[in-house]
């Protein structure tokens, strides 16, 4: 693990105690770093000198933790009651202007100045902004840290509508004003406004070293006053007015932010280097986009140029894959990729940020690929990324920029060139990989053989394959026209990913954020519901359990009282394992394929569901064999029935309805013995006559043992007795 946002870290005091810390911020430029104290009640953020830390974590006295407990659940709107969606969305619209200004929310000057706009517009209390941010920390800095414990949430002011400068003060209540009756401050007019954003101008905007406060100051010395009280000297001092009539330092910071372009005035004020270490925002051009590793990273999805067969019947040409690629911007890594047969959307790209924040050791471990970690580094979610509009674009990206604090930007229509980088290894792919496979679209004349027919490679096989490209990529490629500045060629840093990437960590400000795997998991992958049945837990066609399962006897539970559903999460790239998510759980509980019962031992799910579909198909035509074969048999049977019923009328009876059914018995022994002695050929017309019991009963039978036959007879003697 590395030392980056939202990561773990731990350590031994000297009196043995243990002190847990969650890494908030870094800037490797300043050599800063700040982490909050999760064992201290109300603890604040604390800032480090990041060069210190790297140090102790190198020596072993902190240690980077993977274990999260702290780490905030995701859990979707539909898994939230009212309630907590809206004691949720109260907190974050609350906390919302203090968190997105880093890293002044840190500083605890700053911090107070925010938290006291904050307050002066009503949203919280300051005891109340303190604990939603301490829970905004300590839970890994997303939403997901604000769902409410309702014994400790509080209730949010009311919203102010009064304008005039004579209405009523808006905000909350002070101290003073309860104890007094009497309110600081006056409601902002119009020309108060334009007179706080005139001091802002004249005092702070290009005035190096001035803090709004002294700016504030003088402004109300200037244009506040109510005239001068002259000193023996002939120096004139300004007369203010009580504090009630006059604006307040919050309100101006307030209104001089909102009517001031902030990225002109921090350009005037800090100059252009310290403007782009720091503050810049995203420009419209790749590189010039990212400042470090993690600052942007951008994704975009291809239908390869390759037909693919199915892992479990090779007999089955599948299509063609749609493959998804994220690329980080600075550094040209590709830092996760997904290959499925999922058609270009939320779904793909959602597996491929899966990928993204997958231990890329381990992941290529499970394919037979041995790799150190400083062969593939990437194990991070970004601070942005960039994509088509459609997959990341509306409600679909809420599980990024929510759970995860991922903002997301989609480029405009017919603007692809803003992700070039991504494009570019689209071709890469393209050229060095996927045009001389088995099974690639080529172009063909008339005559030639259909190039789908030599598909041979399954999904899992095109997904070790372009594992190796990307190594090989990321190892090797050097990167024309890279736009390295002087720093780098004072580093002589090569324009190769891998040297890029771990140049940038240590020379950079990046936006690396670390979530562990099952959190992600927990919060990207898609959900359904899945049958409790007496044979396991069903999903689609698949069985699976686990040890919680087990532990509570549900599949004899469901035998005895029935099925029922229940929440799962689900992993499309295979189908070997689901995961449980029950209500009052913090992590997702895994449930494997139970063997022998229908399992598919790892085969994705949109193979599975190809599979399902054909054995469907093959079904519904098997009914049609069946049910054709049966209007046959039930014609002939017809036809037999008429025959019967066309001979008995032809054979008038001369005995009344009682003798008939009186004559039964011996009707029946001679029909026996008709069948016995092969008379099936006799005529209708000659019946035979009915053989009376004794010495004079036909002895032998032709197709049985005679001791066997005397047996039989005995027995229907008796029956018929």
């Amino acid at each position: 693990m590395h030392l980056v946002e939202n990561v773990l870290m731990e350590t031994v005091l000297d009196d043995n105690t243990i002190c847990a810390e969650r890494v908030l911020y870094i800037d490797r430029s300043t050599d800063a770093l700040v982490s909050i104290d999760l064992l201290k009640e109300k603890a604040l953020p604390t800032w480090f000198k990041l060069s210190e830390v790297e140090a102790e974590v190198d020596r072993g006295s902190r240690r980077l933790l993977r274990h999260d407990p702290w780490l905030a659940t995701p859990r979707g709107d539909e898994q939230l009651s009212e309630a907590e969606r809206s004691g949720r969305d109260r907190a974050w619209a609350a906390i919302e202007p203090v968190v997105q200004a880093k890293p002044e929310m840190y500083e605890r000057k700053a911090r107070g100045i925010l938290i006291a706009q904050v307050i002066q517009e009503g949203r919280a209390t300051k005891p109340t902004l303190y604990t939603y941010l301490y829970r905004y920390w300590r839970g890994g800095q997303t939403i997901f840290a604000l769902i409410p414990r309702f014994e400790n949430s509080g209730a949010l002011g009311k919203t102010r509508t009064s304008s005039a400068a004579s209405g009523p003060k808006r905000g909350r209540r002070t101290t003073v004003e309860k104890l007094t009756g009497e309110a600081p401050g006056v409601n902002v007019d119009e020309r108060t406004r334009a007179l706080l954003v005139q001091i802002g101008e004249e005092f702070y905007e290009n005035k190096l070293g001035v803090t709004k406060k002294m700016a504030y100051e003088a402004g109300i010395m200037k244009y506040f006053h109510e005239g001068y009280e002259p000193l023996p000297d002939g120096t004139r001092v300004p007369i203010l007015p009580s504090p009630e009539k006059l604006p307040t330092l919050a309100q101006f910071d307030y209104w001089y932010g909102r009517a001031k372009n902030p990225d002109k005035a921090l350009l005037a004020r800090e100059g252009k280097r310290a403007y782009n270490l720091k503050h810049r925002g995203m420009r419209g051009e790749s590189t010039s986009m990212a400042y470090g590793p993690g600052s942007l990273y951008q994704i975009d999805s291809t239908v390869g140029d390759v037909y693919l067969v199915s892992s479990r019947d090779p007999r089955l040409i599948v299509g063609r894959p749609v493959i998804y690629v994220v690329v980080d911007t600075f550094s040209r890594l590709v830092v996760g990729f997904t290959v499925g047969l999922e058609g270009p959307s939320w779904m793909g790209a959602v597996l491929a940020f899966e990928h993204v924040a997958t231990d890329k050791v381990e992941y290529c471990h499970s394919l037979g690929i041995p790799i150190t970690p400083d062969l593939w580094p990437a194990q991070h979610f970004p601070e942005a990324v960039i994509a088509d509009r459609g997959e990341l674009e509306g409600g679909s990206a809420d599980a990024l920029v929510t759970g995860f604090g991922v903002r997301v930007a989609n480029t405009p229509p017919y603007r692809a060139d803003w992700k070039a980088i991504v494009e570019r290894r689209f071709r890469l792919i393209n050229d060095r990989i996927i045009h001389w496979l088995p099974g690639a679209v080529r172009r063909s004349v008339r005559g030639d053989r259909d190039y789908r027919l030599d598909a041979v490679m399954t999904l899992a096989q095109l997904r070790k394959v372009l594992t190796l490209c990307f190594l090989e990529h990321n190892r090797t490629a050097l990167i024309p026209n890279y736009p390295r500045d002087e720093d780098m060629k004072r580093s002589r840093v090569r324009a190769n990913p891998l040297e890029l990437w771990h140049w940038g960590r240590e020379h950079r400000t990046g936006r690396l954020k670390y979530f562990p795997p099952e959190t992600v998991r927990r919060g990207l992958l898609p959900r359904a519901k899945a049958a409790m049945t007496p044979r396991g837990l069903r999903y689609g066609q698949q069985y699976y359990t686990c040890e919680y399962i087990e532990a509570h006897d549900w599949r004899s539970k469901a035998r005895q009282n029935g099925t029922w559903r229940e929440s799962i999460a689900f992993d499309p790239w295979s189908s070997a394992q689901i995961w449980l998510e029950l209500k009052g759980h913090k992590d997702l509980i895994p449930c494997e394929e139970i063997p022998g019962l229908n399992a598919a031992g790892g085969v994705p799910w949109p193979e599975l569901e190809l599979e399902y579909a054909l054995d469907e198909l093959y079904r519904r035509r098997d009914q049609g064999h069946r049910q054709q074969t049966r209007a046959r048999i039930d014609v002939q049977i017809q036809q037999v029935m008429d025959e019967a019923k066309v001979q008995s009328a032809s054979i008038p009876s001369t005995e009344s309805n009682a003798q008939r059914v009186r004559g039964i018995q011996g009707n029946r022994q001679v029909e026996k013995l008709f069948e016995r002695e092969g008379a099936g050929q006799a005529s209708p017309e000659s019946p035979l006559k009915p053989p009376s019991k004794g010495p004079n009963r036909p002895t032998t039978i032709p197709l049985f043992d005679p001791s066997v036959s005397a047996e039989l007879d005995a027995l229907v003697d008796d029956w018929e007795d």
